[in-house]
């Protein structure tokens, strides 16, 4: 590892919900939004992606430990950011957040 994230290290994804990212239920009137599956694997994503800077070539980082409230719909086609910031010491731990506009 060439460094160790410090606390308040931050990263960021910006994305558009996509016909792939959206439940595969949507059906009989239910709106084709952002599924919870497809929004842990993007905050997952976001995490991996902040670590990036600090490991070396031959370095790769996985795991995850997750406790998410998904309560609000994003719809098809809306652009959303996803940011993270490193918030422990000990481990190399993010915290995740995603809200509504």
């Amino acid at each position: 590892m060439k460094s160790r994230p410090k606390v308040g290290t931050t990263g960021e994804l910006k994305f558009t919900v996509a016909q792939e990212h959206v439940i595969d239920f949507a059906t009989d009137g239910m709106p084709a939004v952002l599924s919870t599956p497809r929004l842990i694997g993007l905050l997952e994503r976001t995490a991996r992606e902040a670590m990036y800077p600090f490991l070396d070539a031959n370095e790769r980082t996985v795991g995850a430990e997750i406790e998410i409230r998904h309560l609000a719909p994003t719809p098809l086609v809306r652009e959303r950011h996803l940011p993270c910031a490193r918030n422990r010491v000990r481990r190399r731990e993010h915290h995740l957040s995603r809200r509504s506009a």
